[in-house]
């Protein structure tokens, strides 16, 4: 194969249109990889909610924390899938980064969103326990 053949992109995956190999994963030494799609989102996430603070669009918030909360939650989901771990870890950390932005715009104190968080984990253990919501792939029923 000579090191500028073309490749296209089928939806079974990568050929090379002139040797007619073709790859699922792999083109050229590259593979394609989720942390670079987190990475890629988590920067823009926090980019973004820092140019918004900084041009005055909307509150002064320390948003690298409270986007960082919020993208644990969200990370959890996209790296299990939807499960009875990922359900009550991604709702405690978005709930997290809610009460954040709550206290950091004074309309929640720190006395106050403690017990709610503790409270909340307590309900979402409760409610992943649900038979709707399915354990974790790596638990095996024996």
């Amino acid at each position: 194969m000579k090191p500028n053949a073309g490749w296209i992109f089928r939806a079974s995956g990568y050929e090379c249109l002139e040797s007619g190999l073709t790859g699922n994963a792999k083109v050229a030494g590259m593979q394609k990889d989720r942390s670079s799609l987190i990475v890629g989102i988590l920067l823009v996430a926090v980019g973004g909610g820092w140019l918004l603070s900084s041009l005055g669009f909307i509150p002064t918030v320390d948003w690298a924390w409270t986007l960082g909360l919020a993208m644990i939650g969200v990370l959890a989901v996209i790296l299990s899938g939807f499960d009875k771990v990922s359900f009550a870890v991604s709702g405690f950390f978005g709930l997290a980064s809610l009460f954040s932005i709550l206290r950091q715009t004074g309309t929640l104190t720190a006395e106050v969103e403690v017990p709610l968080l503790v409270l909340a984990a307590g309900v979402l253990l409760l409610m992943a326990r649900s038979p709707a919501i399915p354990p974790p792939r790596w638990i095996e029923k024996g």
